[in-house]
């Protein structure tokens, strides 16, 4: 995959495979399924293959074709597929929208890709309602939009600001759509954040210094990848041991991106600060 975030996952995992003893292989999976049945057989029947480290969702379709060797999924967070490491994305949502109606927005929007797949867009809905629930705030189904295959990121926020309730925050679950976005309502001449807070998720390198920086959801992708390498290793060595799933916290971090309804009159601070959620 060529996010960022998936990539620092990866590098957490090799640096920890090399302590333990594993040679890696790295297979991309989800462009094409055909070929990537054919691709992950092939692997599995001549690859010597003692446990498995899948990075995302996708690999859910081709899970049969591995049989009984040893499994960790990573970035998803499901608890009725054992073991995983990754993030609770209702509690990250959950911290997000929470701080943003902290902050006296009211409409708020939550962009998705198509590639998000179902359990994990109900995970991000759940946390959107969740944090409006506590607020005392109506929740409309409509805010959380999720981007059809193809759809460009400035086709999505066109949609966003046609709306009839148009937003004054949009939490988007990646940097990448995030960064997309600032660009896109910066065409359509909207100001960021006098009249619209954008905020993401992931945290990557450069979501500092694009401007305006954005807030953003931290967390900490190359932890991910080697904590879901020990949890591997803890199910494949001499006695395999039955191991819990981990949930990582993750972090608000407020930047320049983000401020208070422009009706409020009162911006938020700009400075870099985080908020943690565990």
């Amino acid at each position: 995959d060529e996010d960022h975030a998936l990539t620092t996952v990866l590098r957490g995992m090799e640096e920890e495979l090399a302590q333990v003893g594993f040679s890696v292989h790295v297979l991309s999976l989800g462009r094409d399924e055909r070929r990537d049945r054919g691709r992950l057989t092939s692997l599995m029947e001549h690859g010597k293959v003692e446990g498995i480290c899948a990075v995302g969702s996708c690999f859910d379709r081709f899970r049969h074709l591995v049989g009984a060797t040893p499994l960790v999924n990573s970035c998803t967070f499901f608890p009725d597929q054992l073991p995983w490491v990754g993030v609770d994305m209702s509690e990250a949502a959950f911290s997000c929208i929470g701080f943003l109606l902290d902050h006296g927005h009211r409409d708020i929007a939550t962009i998705v890709g198509p590639w998000v797949d179902l359990r994990a867009m109900g995970q991000i809905n759940l946390g959107h309602r969740r944090a409006f629930e506590q607020h005392g705030v109506p929740f409309r189904r409509t805010m959380v939009h999720q981007a059809y295959e193809g759809e460009s990121i400035i086709d999505l926020a066109t949609e966003i600001l046609r709306d009839k309730g148009r937003p004054t925050a949009i939490f988007a679950a990646n940097d990448y759509m995030a960064i997309g976005l600032l660009g896109a309502l910066r065409e359509a001449g909207v100001r960021v954040p006098e009249e619209m807070t954008v905020t993401g998720f992931d945290d990557i390198v450069i979501s500092q210094y694009v401007s305006p920086s954005l807030t953003t959801v931290r967390v900490d992708a190359c932890d991910m990848g080697d904590r879901a390498v020990r949890l591997l290793a803890g199910l494949t060595g001499p006695v395999a041991r039955s191991m819990n799933s981990i949930t990582l916290p993750v972090s608000l971090v407020i930047r320049d991106s983000c401020g208070s309804p422009a009706s409020t009159g009162r911006p938020t601070p700009t400075r870099k600060t985080e908020r943690r959620s565990t």
